[in-house]
């Protein structure tokens, strides 16, 4: 399986910040890697299943907590009543983990997503439907998620965007420096006035953090577990 490590990653975090790794214990360091993680997220979400059922006459439905993009969103006709169950279950397996589509079955697929997808819009962290419905059905969603920890480790994000993962968790650390750094106040050394310079770590955070959202393209290219 294809997994974060996350002691390794922390302690490569430690490495590189040196000497001001002792402003952070492990806890802290944790916290910082789940902000980075989330941050992520917003990149290469990970791509989850839900369904729930309508309530009559309630148009606005609360997301996923850990939803970070609709992908799509099925409701108003049960498919499997449409498509015989080989068929219904092979345009699902399309749908979900989003496979190459063999032209010979373009027309098959493009008439499910217009028979399942009624309308619907994202509206402040809930899922507006429209009309509203008059009936209780099954609404089903692909979303893009939060990667989530199991244990000490982030099991769904891939090896190959660990670097990544780790330079946002370094830019975090930065962050978090710089903030302490504006809460102390200068001291004298002798005759010489000691002044500290968050904006040295400010900068850098934004350098890292600016190469890592480069690298990783447009929010939202969801991945699935390897």
């Amino acid at each position: 399986m294809v997994y974060t490590d996350s002691w390794e990653l922390l302690q490569r975090v430690k490495d590189r910040l040196s000497d001001e790794a002792t402003t952070f214990g492990d806890e802290e360091l944790m916290r910082q890697l789940a902000a980075a993680v989330v941050e992520y997220s917003r990149f290469r979400p990970y791509r989850k299943t839900h369904s729930f059922s309508t309530v009559v006459d309630q148009a606005y439905y609360d997301l996923p907590t850990d939803c970070v993009e609709v992908i799509s969103c099925s409701w108003g006709t049960d498919l499997s009543e449409v498509f015989d169950d080989d068929t219904f279950y092979y345009l699902r397996a399309l749908e979900v983990h989003d496979l190459p589509l063999d032209r010979r079955n373009i027309d098959l697929y493009t008439r499910y997503q217009e028979i399942g997808q009624g309308t619907w819009e994202p509206f402040n962290g809930q899922l507006h439907l429209l009309p509203t419905p008059s009936e209780i059905l099954t609404v089903s969603l692909i979303y893009g998620a939060v990667h989530a920890k199991t244990g000490d480790n982030y099991t769904t994000v891939p090896l190959v965007d660990l670097r990544h993962v780790e330079d946002l968790l370094m830019a975090h650390c930065l962050y978090a420096l710089a903030d302490e750094l504006n809460k102390m106040p200068s001291y004298n050394e002798g005759q010489t006035q000691v002044e500290h310079n968050p904006e040295f770590y400010r900068r850098r955070a934004v350098a890292l953090e600016s190469h890592v959202h480069m690298a990783l393209g447009n929010e939202g290219r969801a991945v699935m577990r390897a």
